[in-house]
């Protein structure tokens, strides 16, 4: 078993092209799939297990707070799960506990995107860089089909390709430029629209490399700087500057001469360049969202974790 955790967990650390709710996604998969390993006849192994994936699925991508987040809820649930049925443990349980989780995480987004509409349903232009599904769903389902969505490339990893081809698949608007031109792009349109790997207890939010440029950018241009992230995505345990900033192979950013390069993927945006934060609790403003993070803490600090 543990060879077949070493090769999943290594596939959701060196996946650069997924966004962070995607790969919370393939957490939940992996944690159900691991637990068909768990002895039938003790389900307090199976709950330590599931504990213990948990923890690591945390540590993978720690600029990536949604894997461990939705981990961490998988494992409550299934905690729940198992004590309510007073029973052996039975390997169909974690799929059912898969299911209501991804259940959960989908309403979770779907309250997102609606709250996006009521936020910045009225926009005509839009600027935006990397990938998340996300802010994909915004773009698709929350503004209108005729706004022009300008997308940066997102080097090295092109993320930014990928968000202008669902746009035009789609039928919307859209101009693809290199990231050097963010400066000039965001002052002509409307609002800047980024997402968020994590949201740090001190409302740092860390994303893709060129997100604080953006950020800077629309300060300049006086336009508004919207980031579109559920409460899942905050870290209580992460500020700005005890994060870990993941750094990646040279080699993305120049084959002939990695040596030469530094890849940092993310990094942190402070929150007074930030309008709003858009949750599936709303459209939350700095302090609002203070008062949501500080809400989240004592609810943990109440309740048992990994």
């Amino acid at each position: 078993m543990n060879s077949i955790l070493q090769g999943k967990l290594e596939i959701i650390e060196k996946d650069f092209q997924s966004g962070a709710g995607e790969l919370a996604e393939a957490g939940i998969g992996l944690l159900a799939e691991i637990l068909l390993f768990a002895p039938l006849d003790n389900p307090a192994r199976a709950l330590k297990l599931c504990r213990d994936v948990a923890g690591r699925l945390a540590e993978v991508r720690p600029s990536m707070a949604p894997i461990g987040n939705w981990a961490i809820e998988y494992y409550r649930e299934l905690g729940e799960t198992i004590s309510g049925e007073g029973q052996d443990w039975r390997p169909e349980v974690a799929e059912d506990v898969k299911r209501k989780i991804l259940k959960r995480k989908s309403s979770v987004a779907n309250l997102l995107v609606m709250a996006a509409e009521g936020a910045i349903g009225g926009v005509k232009s839009v600027f935006t860089l990397s990938y998340s599904s996300t802010v994909d769903r915004i773009l698709l389902e929350a503004l209108p089909h005729q706004c022009e969505i300008v997308v940066a490339e997102s080097r090295p990893g092109m993320e930014g390709r990928r968000v202008a081809r669902t746009m035009v698949d789609n039928g919307r608007r859209v101009r693809l430029i290199t990231d050097a031109q963010m400066g000039l792009a965001i002052g002509e349109v409307d609002i800047v629209l980024i997402g968020a790997d994590t949201i740090c207890r001190d409302m740092t939010v860390i994303n893709k490399s060129g997100s604080y440029l953006a950020a800077l950018a629309a300060r300049e241009a006086k336009k508004p700087v919207y980031v579109a992230a559920d409460t899942f995505k905050i870290n209580l345990a992460a500020t700005r500057n005890s994060i870990r900033l993941e750094e990646k192979p040279g080699e993305e950013v120049w084959a002939e001469s990695p040596d030469i390069c530094r890849n940092t993927y993310f990094e942190p945006t402070p929150p007074k360049l930030i309008a709003a934060y858009i949750t599936e609790k709303g459209a939350l403003t700095n302090a609002e969202m203070e008062k949501e993070i500080e809400r989240i803490r004592l609810a943990r600090a109440a309740a048992p974790g990994v």
